[in-house]
């Protein structure tokens, strides 16, 4: 992880975005450019190992901030509807400073200087985006650009797909065991 000082994007790949990365130039010089790229998937974990990588686990976007965000003070929160994050933010607590609900759009019709005013007011120093791939590493993207102007470049950004969804009860997550064994 980057030091204390610094941010960037982290993004949760697995078989969909690699395969989004082989046809599209762009989005692979995003995955290229995030300062962490977790594997999330059984296919790319079986893989690696398959290519002599022994020490590769899987780590999912929604385990790493279920894990993470208690831990991080000031968390802004992108993604989701309305009763979602008010269900994300009575199971965290004071960790959340703020969020944003956007309309359902294309990655190019947000209001990123909108978004960015707000999460540079909330004083987040983690921003959880949940918009799903490829939408959220292009977001990310574009917003760590958008904060680095600003002088902001301190902000982490995380794509955790569907996690909103799941920890706010929303969608039932398949049970620990199936997706270890890739079940599901």
């Amino acid at each position: 992880f980057p030091s204390h000082d610094s941010g960037g994007y982290c993004c949760f790949v697995n078989a969909n975005v690699i395969i989004l990365s082989y046809d599209n130039l762009e989005y692979k010089e995003i995955l290229k450019k995030s300062f962490c790229n977790f594997v999330d998937g059984y296919s790319i974990e079986k893989s690696l190992r398959l290519r002599g990588k022994k020490d590769v686990e899987r780590f999912t976007g929604p385990d790493f901030m279920d894990f993470k965000i208690k831990d991080y003070p000031n968390n802004f929160l992108i993604g989701g509807n309305q009763d979602s994050i008010q269900k994300l933010k009575n199971k965290y607590g004071p960790n959340i400073c703020d969020f944003y609900s956007p309309p359902y759009c294309g990655v190019d019709e947000f209001d990123y200087k909108l978004i960015c005013d707000l999460i540079v007011n909330s004083n987040a120093e983690h921003v959880w985006v949940g918009l799903g791939a490829p939408k959220q590493e292009y977001f990310m993207a574009r917003m760590y650009d958008l904060l680095c102007e600003k002088g902001y470049g301190h902000i982490k950004l995380y794509g955790v797909g569907a996690a909103f969804l799941f920890h706010s009860g929303e969608i039932k997550r398949a049970p620990s065991y199936v997706r270890k064994n890739d079940l599901s």
